[in-house]
C-alpha cells in the first residue's frame, strides 16, 4: 500500500480517498429520508415545515447518490474526484442538511422523532 507522506492518502488504490466518507453520507441521507416520509405520512396535517424536510432530504439522497455513482465510474469519477465540483457539491449538501436541522430540530414543528 502506498501512502502519500504529506496528505497520509493511499495512492494507487483506483477510488478517491474521500468514497468511504461519500458512502457514509449516502447512508445517512437514506436513513434521513426514511424517517422524514414516514413522519410526514403519520402526520394527519402536512404543513410547509414537513414538506421542506422532505425536500432537503431527498435532495440531499439523490445528489449524494448520483456522487457515489460518479465515485464508482472510472469514466464519470474525472469529473468529480478532487475537482471544485467536489467542493460545491459538498458545501451546498452541508447546506441543505443545516436546514433539514434547523426545520427538524424545532419541537414546535412536531418533526422531531
Amino acid at each position: 500500500m502506498n501512502i502519500d507522506q504529506e496528505t497520509g492518502e493511499v495512492i494507487g488504490k483506483g477510488r478517491s480517498p474521500r468514497f468511504t466518507l461519500w458512502l457514509a453520507f449516502f447512508a445517512f441521507a437514506t436513513i434521513t429520508m426514511g424517517s422524514a416520509v414516514s413522519v410526514k405520512k403519520a402526520q394527519a396535517d402536512s404543513n410547509t415545515n414537513a414538506r421542506w424536510a422532505v425536500f432537503c432530504a431527498a435532495f440531499s439522497f439523490a445528489i449524494t447518490g448520483i456522487v457515489v455513482l460518479m465515485h464508482m465510474s472510472p469514466l464519470f469519477s474525472t469529473y468529480i474526484v478532487g475537482t471544485k465540483l467536489e467542493g460545491v457539491v459538498t458545501v451546498v449538501l452541508a447546506a441543505f442538511w443545516a436546514a433539514t436541522v434547523s426545520v427538524v430540530a424545532n419541537a414546535s414543528t412536531g418533526l422531531a422523532v
